[in-house]
């Protein structure tokens, strides 16, 4: 049935929509002119007006749904649905967006009519599955997918539906299987790499995993979420040469961010090459902006070359642009206690960082080291012994602990913080010092020191 409404009606009622995007729904009603006009008198033109209604909320409709303005999406789409209610596609993308809003059970009935009325359309299968998928009904999802697939592949979203729910059953050799049955045809596809990966990954075989990541990252780069995976895994392979070369061909795209410019400087860090480290940070920045996660990183990378001073003044920079980083208050406050710079302001600088974030075991460590550092032991065997309290394994909390309990008296407590540092580093030649100190020269009683210490 046609609106009760004229042509420029139904265009106003749509740009009070989307005056976000008014261009393009400018454009768009210029386009809906040019096939109807706005008093219809015949059965064709009754047609043609009624198309073009729908295709102007729709079209509205789709472009506030790319501006994330979900809930006018709807509206629009809802309209199309009103003026054109056989065309399945406006019914799918109704679906699709109670689905992105969380809405789970209206999108599943809205995509079930859609695919009932369209059973080949697979945009509304692909709709239809994810939906299924979300919910754990596997039973529909392959179902629906499997009407899709063929034995040569099908489509690359439906295809990733069914092996995510091949993989959610732990059904891994069939999804492997069907992945790379769909990586052949598809060999471009980020998201279908990413996930064979991943597959490969739980059945053990990292090689080819990386393998493979690096081939899409070479075909295809630009795609944050591919190379941030493929530089974890191989980081963790020490293969970090590779991660950095990878990482540093997708600095040259659009698609990077500081966090990868500082995960760039942290692989050139741990391969031990500080000039290169120190060179991808200032890259940056020059990039990006002085941002405070890329001070930070300088100010480490300043540190770690021994040169203290001018890390000191990055941190500094970072703190006068950014007066409420914890992090960057915490890293301050420990550099002038441990260094014994200046330890009352430390204890100021950590003071604030506490507040900041009470909760954080590392940043309660700086503060009752710097405590220490300051002559103020009670306080200081207050604030570490919070800090282990909260649950960090950071040996040198223990270490810190152990100290401060050490210069009041309680020498036995104080082992026992040192053995659980030396616990969690076995290496530490600084706590097996200190425990031998405490029990004397009989080795027997220097438990978890080792012979060599």
């Amino acid at each position: 049935m046609i609106p009760e409404m004229s042509l420029a009606q139904s265009r106003r009622r749509v740009t009070s929509g989307c005056r976000r995007v008014a261009a393009s729904c400018a454009l768009i009603v210029m386009i809906s002119t040019a096939f109807t006009q706005d008093a219809p008198g015949q059965s064709a033109g009754e047609n043609a007006y009624r198309w073009a209604d729908a295709y102007l909320h729709y079209s509205a409709g789709r472009l506030l749904e790319l501006q994330g303005m979900l809930s006018d999406a709807l509206v629009q789409y809802r309209r199309a649905a009103d003026a054109d209610p056989e065309q399945c596609a406006i019914e799918t993308a109704v679906a699709r967006v109670l689905f992105t809003m969380g809405r789970l059970e209206d999108a599943r009935s809205e995509a079930e009519a859609a695919h009932e009325q369209c059973p080949e359309s697979v945009e509304s299968a692909e709709v239809l599955a994810a939906i299924a998928l979300s919910q754990g009904d596997h039973e529909v999802t392959e179902s629906v997918a499997r009407a899709i697939l063929s034995e040569d592949g099908g489509p690359t979203p439906i295809s990733l539906l069914m092996a995510q729910s091949l993989l959610a059953q732990e059904r891994i050799e069939e999804a492997e299987d069907l992945l790379l049955r769909r990586s052949e045809i598809d060999s471009l596809s980020p998201r279908l790499s990413h996930m064979y990966a991943r597959v490969l990954l739980v059945t053990g075989r990292e090689d080819e995993a990386a393998d493979v990541l690096l081939r899409i990252n070479r075909a295809v780069p630009g795609d944050a979420a591919i190379i941030e995976f493929t530089v974890r895994l191989l980081s963790t392979m020490n293969r970090l040469e590779e991660a950095a070369d990878a990482l540093d061909s997708f600095m040259k795209t659009q698609g990077a961010r500081p966090r990868h410019a500082i995960t760039l400087a942290q692989v050139h860090a741990e391969m031990g090459d500080l000039e290169r480290a120190e060179e991808a940070a200032r890259d940056g920045i020059r990039r990006f902006g002085e941002g405070p996660a890329l001070l930070r990183a300088l100010g480490s990378i300043q540190f770690d070359e021994g040169r203290v001073d001018e890390a000191i003044e990055t941190y500094e920079r970072a703190l006068e642009l950014w007066p409420d980083s914890a992090q960057t208050l915490n890293f301050l406050a420990y550099t002038l206690a441990d260094l014994d710079i200046d330890p009352d302001r430390a204890v100021e600088l950590a003071t604030r960082a506490v507040e900041l974030e009470p909760e954080s075991a590392i940043i309660r460590d700086t503060l009752g080291w710097a405590y220490y550092k300051t002559g103020l032991i009670d306080d200081a065997v207050t604030e570490l012994s919070k800090a282990v309290e909260l649950g960090e394994t950071e040996p040198v909390i223990y270490e810190h602990l152990g100290d401060a309990l050490e210069a009041v008296g309680l020498t036995d407590q104080a082992l026992e913080a040192w053995r659980n540092a030396l616990e969690l580093d076995p290496d530490s030649q600084s706590v097996a010092r200190k425990i031998k100190a405490a029990v004397g020269s009989a080795p027997g009683d220097a438990s978890g020191v080792g012979e060599g210490d």
